[in-house]
């Protein structure tokens, strides 16, 4: 049998050996759909080079902590020139948004969550965000070393002697400490966490200072002496809103 879509003999009546369409042009629907496979899978490489050139675009430009406008429309110019879809930016999207918003945050564009709020607002309060994280603390622990007992020889009666001695001493250790994980929540008046053995809940107005880390933030409060450390994906992010937000108290 030979195709009329591609000239080419095929032993398949159903679907050609070499261009995988139906050879007698028949069963349009079917046709259709194999054509729209065919065409998903041919551009699948050019898509999955574009989304990884889409990736290194945003490190790039978030290695200043900021993706400014005009770095976006270089961004946007690839998206629409190559019409890339929503599903196919998928693998992208939450760093382009996660940097999309800490841009509005750097400029007083705080954000603010409605739905899903796991606290209890006071009059007037807004939500700017919640996400997960994890309570670190710092605690101390002793560590102690020291020599052997020693031996002891009769040399006479009445008489010993004494090899070697036994001593022991200690010294403190300072780690940070995993103390829970749950949900750390930042409003315009105050910050919390609330984990499943843990709850912190401390006024904005106290905090002295954040400490950014790659995973993490650490906020230093006026009225407490530890300051407690938060592992979250999106510290940049916590750390800015946290300041913009204390501006405004």
């Amino acid at each position: 049998m030979v195709c009329r879509w591609c000239g080419m003999e095929t032993a398949n009546s159903q679907v050609c050996d070499w261009c995988k369409r139906h050879p007698l042009g028949e069963n349009p629907s079917l046709t259709l759909k194999r054509e729209a496979e065919i065409a998903r899978k041919e551009r699948e490489p050019l898509v999955k080079s574009l989304v990884a050139r889409i990736n290194q675009l945003l490190d790039e430009y978030a290695s200043d902590g900021l993706l400014s406008h005009e770095e976006e429309a270089q961004i946007v110019a690839i998206v629409q020139q190559y019409n890339l879809t929503q599903q196919e930016l998928d693998p992208v999207l939450p760093k382009w948004n996660k940097l999309r918003a800490l841009r509005g945050v750097l400029f007083g564009d705080l954000p603010q969550q409605v739905n899903n709020v796991p606290i209890f607002l006071k009059q007037g309060e807004v939500c700017h965000w919640t996400t997960a994280a994890t309570l670190y603390e710092e605690r101390t622990r002793r560590v102690s070393y020291g020599t052997g007992p020693g031996i002891s020889i009769r040399m006479s009666k009445g008489v010993r002697f004494y090899l070697g001695g036994s001593y022991r001493t200690s010294f403190p250790v300072y780690e940070m400490t995993e103390l829970d994980s749950g949900t750390l929540v930042i409003t315009s008046k105050r910050l919390a966490f609330l984990g499943s053995r843990r709850t912190l809940e401390k006024p904005l107005k106290n905090i002295v200072s954040v400490q950014l880390f790659s995973d993490g933030i650490q906020i230093h409060f006026s009225n407490r002496q530890k300051a407690p450390a938060f592992v979250t994906s999106d510290a940049d992010l916590v750390a800015a809103i946290i300041y913009q937000a204390w501006q405004f108290i």
